[in-house]
């Protein structure tokens, strides 16, 4: 009977809590019971949890003279130092909040007002975070909204409202940008974002249709308002570093490790520390480096009586933390809205994004390569006299087969990069038939984007088969025409 033996490098090891670190927990509720997806965070920081069924929470931060915030949707917003979190939190309806106007799918009407499942987010709570894009920015935000992360820079995530509903990649749900229907926002900053309601089941969202079958947002652009005009800057620059890293086994121990693993098979060849010439390669450690990322927006805005306008111009940039090759994002949007009321009656308007891409993207393979690799060989070797150009160490050269690699070649020879334009533009006429009863609006919306992509391989050789030259190029072109009467 042959024995399957499954070895990796890798050695899981736990990490030991810093010694000021400082945990607290508690039940959060109000007057009717526990309080489901309520946000316990430590100010300043990343670092939170949401409570569970029961309203419980438990949370490491950092130490007793941390400043803990407690906020759910709804709710007014509670602040404690750690040390004095009490074991049960109150929280109280947010009467601002009912109050507030929020957009759905057939006009707006107050939060205090609504039956089915809406919840609006500012924008201004959105640009709090430091994200690529604003539904980034949502994660955590709202109760039965799953947002994933690919972790690619200015990539999009995925967004999911109260679970799958179809099979495949389908689940997506629709986005209403000032009247028209995208796919994604992902060209949007969080600045340019007056407001972002979510309409999470089917009797908020029915007005759409079918195509609302896995939820709806609705995203209102920022508009100006009455007064002097207003120059407003926002910006924020900062370096990511990767977290939660596996730690890998160094060239002792993954001798050690093989050995076990191996000894008594038919042609087993001990592995010795010393064939290796001190070489002890973490590869996941070789591939990342930190990463600088940084945005800016500058927003003009003003009114009249009878006139609004906004003007925004915003930059966001973002590299990759993968060595030896390009990656990284960088998006410029221009933004402009401007509402004139004509007479008594007559109300119309345009509101225009345009925006521009440029991305290097990383080969994503090359992580996996970076876990399973052995760490017998270095990145480079100059006694490798057959590869090509670039002096990179093989596998090969110890023994090991072509499923073997060089995580670093791989990054370096493999080269991806693109660049993207996308225009949408809206306007509207809006007629009062009878005031404060009845209004007649009719939009048109216009949504076009241009794409081109590329990739270059060179001839190489590392080890075992030479890499043959191979280059790509794909564009994409769409536009998408809309007209609405509500």
């Amino acid at each position: 009977m042959k024995k399957l033996l499954i070895f990796t490098s890798a050695l899981l090891i736990s990490l030991a809590a810093s010694a000021q670190a400082y945990q607290i927990k508690g039940v959060v509720q109000d007057e009717l019971g526990p309080v489901i997806g309520a946000t316990v965070m430590e100010a300043g920081t990343s670092n939170g949890t949401s409570t569970g069924l029961d309203g419980d929470f438990l949370l490491t931060v950092s130490g007793p003279d941390a400043m803990i915030e407690v906020s759910c949707m709804g709710y007014a917003p509670q602040s404690f130092k750690a040390s004095e979190v009490p074991s049960l939190i109150n929280l109280s309806e947010d009467q601002t909040f009912l109050e507030e106007v929020v957009v759905v799918g057939y006009g707006t009407q107050k939060a205090k007002d609504l039956t089915a499942p809406i919840v609006n987010i500012k924008g201004d709570e959105l640009s709090k975070q430091a994200t690529a894009n604003p539904m980034s920015a949502l994660a955590g935000m709202v109760s039965g909204v799953q947002i994933t992360q690919s972790g690619a820079p200015g990539a999009g995530p995925s967004v999911k409202i109260r679970g799958v509903g179809s099979i495949g990649d389908y689940a997506k749900p629709l986005y209403v940008v000032d009247g028209a229907f995208m796919d994604n926002i992902d060209f949007l900053a969080s600045s340019d974002i007056e407001s972002l309601t979510v309409l999470k089941d089917a009797s908020a969202s029915a007005i759409y249709g079918v195509r609302a079958a896995n939820g709806v947002i609705i995203v209102t652009t920022r508009k100006g308002e009455m007064g002097h005009a207003r120059v407003s800057y926002d910006g924020y620059a900062g370096v990511q570093v990767p977290t939660n890293i596996m730690k890998l086994a160094n060239t002792e121990q993954y001798c050690e490790l093989y050995n076990l693993a191996f000894d008594g098979t038919t042609g087993f060849v001990p592995k010795d520390p010393s064939n290796y010439n001190g070489v002890s390669t973490d590869w996941y450690a070789t591939l990342v480096h930190p990463a600088l990322t940084h945005s800016h927006s500058l927003d003009l805005s003003g009114g009249t009586e009878k006139t609004n306008y906004s003007v925004g111009l915003s930059y966001f940039f973002q590299d990759g933390i993968m060595n030896f090759t390009k990656n990284d994002y960088g998006r410029l949007n221009l933004r402009a809205r401007l509402d004139q009321t004509m007479t008594s009656w007559l109300k119309v308007g345009f509101n225009t994004v345009v925006s521009k891409i440029d991305a290097n993207y990383a080969n994503s393979g090359v992580y996996y390569q970076a876990f399973v690799n052995p760490p017998v060989y270095g990145v480079y070797n100059e006694a490798n006299t057959v590869a090509y150009p670039e002096p990179f160490d093989s596998p090969q050269r110890y023994g090991y087969g072509n499923s073997y690699g060089n995580p670093a070649a791989s990054a370096f020879y493999n080269r991806s990069w693109g660049n993207g334009y996308r225009t949408v533009f809206s306007a509207y006429a809006e007629a009062t038939i009878i005031p404060e009863k009845l209004k007649f609006k009719t939009s048109y919306n216009l949504d076009f984007s241009f794409n081109d992509g590329k990739s270059y391989t060179p001839e190489h050789m590392v080890g075992g088969s030479q890499g043959t030259k191979v280059s790509s190029l794909s564009k994409t072109f769409s536009y998408g025409t809309y007209h609405i009467l509500d």
